[in-house]
């Protein structure tokens, strides 16, 4: 950084050294300082067109429409960064272009009262390249000043946005390490629960040498061998219960099919009691969602669905393009003969003017019917004998 700092100083120290040294150059050194000006003006207004496309399709509405308040404000920053760089640069060069003019014609008056040798006609091309650029100058800095307003006045927009989003966001804790210490306790709860519930399993017997109870987060393999271990237990507990069944049955005088059904509701309304002795996670049972067979709901359902086809139909029928009665062409083809009229070149059967009903064309003319494109007897014809 110390580095870069003393390059750009150096570079400023050497441009305002040239300026002052500039009476003391010859015409040929001050010819080839104009040429390289003029290019870089050249150049700096090639980019200042681009800026201002790039400006022209910056839209808060369209093109930036799902940026958020962070977004903007890098790119307004980055495009007002590139036109403030770009219009100082552009003064800077415009005023050293006609600070080399004034300077040369000066040179060239005094070459002149010398005896020496005067203008040439490359001299003059370069001091007409400098005028007509001028305006060309003038506007890419008048439009470089409305961008930057416009650019100035979104970026207070977007700061708005950013302010508004940080108050927006409520769920972050301002400080990281509270809500660090949040979370623990969260997990201490979650690890501990309270003793009446008896929900985790996760905690081992109190020790003997130490009278304060103390809590032990198991492994996965640890916490499964040991509900393996009081499952074992349960089911042998259970096994000597059911052997003793029998026996209690035959001295109370039931039935050993009444005292399971008595076991079954009693289990059934108090789940978490066998839960709780088998030391197992309740289990939750999953419900078959089936549809409803209501023939009333699905026929009406049904109806629905066939007028929205049917409105759908006739919303697609208007928008088809449609010949009316009497349109004709003067590109039809001679060989194309109306049923109706009978008549050859002038309009198809469809805008016949003779025949404009459906039903009329439908129906029967003597022994033909007259939509049909060739004559068929009476006799021989499906239609007329289904009617």
């Amino acid at each position: 950084m110390a580095e870069k700092k003393r390059a750009e100083g150096k570079k400023y120290q050497q441009e305002f050294q040239f300026l002052a040294n500039l009476r003391s150059d010859t015409i040929s050194e001050l010819e080839q300082q104009r040429a390289t000006n003029l290019d870089e003006i050249h150049q700096y207004l090639r980019k200042s067109r681009q800026l201002d496309d790039d400006w022209t399709h910056h839209l808060l509405s369209t093109t930036c429409a799902g940026l958020g308040g962070g977004e903007l404000v890098l790119r307004i920053n980055r495009l007002l960064r590139g036109a403030s760089v770009i219009k100082e640069r552009l003064r800077c060069l415009m005023q050293r272009a006609t600070l080399f003019v004034s300077v040369h014609a000066n040179m060239a008056g005094t070459s002149k009262t010398t005896g020496e040798e005067g203008k040439r006609p490359e001299q003059d091309k370069l001091d007409e390249r400098v005028v007509d650029i001028i305006p060309a100058v003038v506007e890419q800095l008048r439009k470089l000043d409305g961008n930057i307003s416009e650019m100035e006045y979104e970026l207070n927009i977007a700061e708005e946005m950013v302010r508004s989003e940080n108050l927006q966001k409520t769920d972050k804790p301002p400080n990281p390490l509270k809500g660090h210490v949040k979370v623990e306790q969260k997990v201490v709860k979650a690890e501990v629960p309270d003793e009446d519930s008896q929900s985790s399993k996760r905690k081992l017997p109190p020790s003997d040498d130490d009278g304060s109870r103390k809590v032990k987060v198991l492994s996965d393999d640890e916490y499964l061998s040991h509900l393996i271990r009081e499952n074992s237990e349960v089911d042998a507990s259970d096994g000597k219960k059911e052997t003793k069944q029998p026996e209690a049955t035959r001295k109370e005088g039931k039935k050993p099919e009444s005292h399971e059904a008595e076991k079954k509701t009693s289990q059934e309304r108090h789940p978490e009691r066998k839960e709780e002795r088998s030391g197992r996670q309740p289990r939750i049972k999953s419900k078959v969602v089936r549809p409803e067979t209501d023939s009333a709901k699905l026929k009406k359902d049904r109806m629905e669905k066939l007028q929205k086809d049917l409105c759908e139909l006739q919303y697609g029928l208007q928008l088809l393009p449609r010949r009316k009665i009497t349109d004709s062409t003067t590109l039809i083809d001679p060989a194309i003969i109306c049923v109706f009229c009978n008549r050859a070149g002038v309009h198809f059967s469809d805008s016949c003017p003779v025949i404009t009903n459906g039903d009329e064309r439908y129906g029967t003319e003597g022994t033909t019917v007259p939509f049909v494109m060739f004559l068929i007897p009476e006799g021989e014809c499906e239609i007329v004998s289904m009617r």
